[in-house]
């Protein structure tokens, strides 16, 4: 009883019971301190994060450059984890980061080059033409050297776009290198800007290489894509997969002769990728079709029978589009193949049940007779029609997107004759000069005779010494093979009695002086005399450069090679007209003309 009577007596006061409880007086202490804690370090993250402690290199960048993220998109219960979603890029030495906008802006030239050197570039350059140049505004840099720097794109419109990446700093235009090409390099616009070869974007590229799912093949990204705005809400384009988050990879919807993928860049532009063939093997002859080479594909004919012809893997017609496949359009499905071998991965390969397929529905030949009637043209003897469709020229392979290529074998591609290309060499003194020209198909004739190059003595006027001969010259002769290539879209069409006035006029606007193009005329302007009209283009030196690579030493200043196609009209038709230019003639200069001979 005494002790129950004691234990009423604590309850009833029982403020002096937990006044004392060392438990309770623990675990209230224990509550107060993880308040506290709590409170400093909100404290702390929020003033670090407002003071823009520098401990982390160049930190932020949200990809979709939204100021203030959307509230309700934000689960209150992640916070922290939001906290640490920010992306922390890391810069290296000469890498900057831009902010980019998602607007095109147009800016007008004067003000974006500056008045003065325009006009410096005009007195020293007659052929600019401002009509040539656009500039838009797409960024601004927020990170690295130049930053609050303005990042410009510079359009040149000539044998199609060329994009260029320019920041204007001040009154200063600095255009960031294009692979081994810069414009400030060209004395077109040397005057308008100048060239920092030291900075990259950190921003703004996609990967070089993609997988594709459910696939042991990669897609791989074309160096030289042509400047194209994406634009997500059109219908051409098809998505095909993710290949990170809100990342995609797109083809065209639209049938056509040429398949390429695709995805957008950091810019809001696209960047063009093609498959890589497992199968592809190795090269064949390492001559170009426009930069477009064959390869030996890794195929077992039926019969155990080991592949050992090239084929090209790319479609040849695609210049501006180099990434381009070609996609077999003038057949159903795979219901109108039959296999005829497998890839060293197991993949058939397919030929055309029925050789009668035509290509178009207006075509008068099918698909094999207007390839061996218009194409294959060899040099030696012509295999017969019969002994050409045991030859797989054409074969196709289906890519893992269901769509089904055609790749056509090297051996009965064409191979445009290079004629009559002549080089002037015009040295600011006289002087010895070594000059090497490699067509890739070889060369069939020159003059004087050549011994692994010539080496003659120049002298300004032009007059050639060529040491083996010990005889004079006006200038080095040569005609050459080389592979074939799609003539360019771009050209005019031209009556054939003002084709000579025209050559005139064109010549003279690459930088040919009348003792030049006259020598042109002579050649060429009889050619063009049995059709009513001409087609008339001129191949943009790059690429002519590679169909048939020049070397000189010592290295000329100024190098024009002018190089001519053109093709015979019944009546006129509609064309892009092309925009010829040639640089000034500055020291030593070398000069060549020629064109293809079909």
């Amino acid at each position: 009883m005494e002790n129950l009577e004691h234990q009423d007596h604590h309850d009833h006061h029982g403020h002096e019971t937990e006044k004392y409880d060392p438990f309770k007086i623990t675990l209230s202490i224990l509550v107060v301190l993880l308040v506290v804690s709590n409170i400093f370090t909100v404290y702390y993250l929020f003033n670090k994060k407002d003071s823009g402690d520098n401990t982390n290199t160049n930190p932020i960048v949200n990809e979709n450059t939204n100021d203030v993220p959307d509230d309700d998109l934000v689960d209150d219960d992640q916070e922290d984890d939001d906290t640490n979603d920010e992306v922390v890029v890391d810069l290296t030495e000469g890498e900057i980061l831009v902010e980019w906008f998602p607007e095109n802006e147009p800016v007008i030239l004067e003000e974006f080059f500056g008045e003065d050197k325009i006009a410096l570039q005009q007195q020293n350059y007659k052929y600019l033409e401002l009509d040539t140049l656009s500039a838009e505004k797409k960024g601004k840099i927020i990170e690295g050297e130049y930053m609050g720097d303005l990042v410009y794109y510079v359009f040149i419109q000539e044998m199609g776009i060329s994009q260029h990446t320019a920041i204007k700093h001040g009154d200063d235009v600095i255009v960031l290198n294009k692979g081994e090409y810069n414009i400030c390099d060209n004395n077109r616009y040397e005057y308008l800007c100048i060239k920092n070869a030291g900075i990259k974007i950190k921003n703004l590229e996609t990967p070089d290489s993609i997988d594709i799912p459910s696939s042991n093949l990669a897609l791989v990204k074309y160096e030289y894509t042509t400047y194209k705005k994406f634009d997500n809400s059109t219908e051409d384009y098809k998505e095909l997969f993710e290949y990170a988050p809100g990342k995609y990879i797109y083809e065209p919807s639209a049938a056509g002769s040429a398949l390429y993928y695709f995805t957008e860049a950091e810019d809001h532009t696209i960047r063009d990728y093609r498959i890589e063939l497992n199968f592809a093997g190795k090269e064949g002859d390492p001559a170009q079709y426009f930069g477009k080479n064959p390869h030996i594909f890794d195929i077992t004919w039926s019969g155990n029978v080991q592949n050992e012809e090239a084929f090209l893997q790319q479609h040849v017609g695609s210049i501006f589009r180099g990434a381009a496949h070609a996609r077999a359009n003038y057949i159903d499905g795979i219901d109108d193949l039959k296999i005829t071998g497998y890839t060293n991965t197991n993949d058939p390969i397919y030929e055309l049940k029925d050789t009668d397929v035509k290509e178009r529905d207006n075509d008068t030949k099918n698909i094999f007779e207007k390839m061996y009637d218009g194409i294959y043209s060899p040099k030696d003897d012509k295999i017969s029609y019969e002994d050409f469709l045991t030859k797989h020229p054409i074969i196709f392979w289906e890519d893992p997107f269901g769509n089904i290529l055609e790749f056509r074998n090297a051996a009965y591609m064409p191979a445009a004759e290079m004629a009559k290309p002549v080089i002037y060499l015009y040295p600011e003194k006289t002087t010895n000069i070594a000059v090497k020209v490699s067509p890739n198909k070889g060369l069939t004739i020159t003059e004087p005779a050549y011994k692994d190059g010539w080496f003659v003595k120049a002298d300004p006027d032009g007059t050639l010494y060529n040491y083996d001969d010990k005889q004079t010259y006006p200038y080095l002769f040569w005609e050459g093979l080389g592979i074939d290539y799609t003539m360019p879209k771009q050209g005019f069409v031209v009556a054939k009695e003002d084709v000579k006035t025209f050559l005139v006029d064109s010549l003279a606007k690459q930088g040919l002086v009348p003792a030049e193009y006259n020598e042109f005329i002579e050649f060429w302007a009889p050619k063009m005399q049995e059709k009513p009209y001409y087609f008339i283009t001129f191949v943009p030196q790059p690429e002519f450069d590679r169909l048939a690579p020049l070397e000189v030493s010592p290295q000329p200043d100024t190098i024009i090679r002018v190089f001519m196609d053109y093709k015979g009209l019944n009546k006129k038709i509609n064309v892009q007209p092309q925009i010829l230019q040639a640089p000034a003639r500055k020291g030593f200069v070398l000069i060549e003309w020629g064109g293809a001979l079909r």
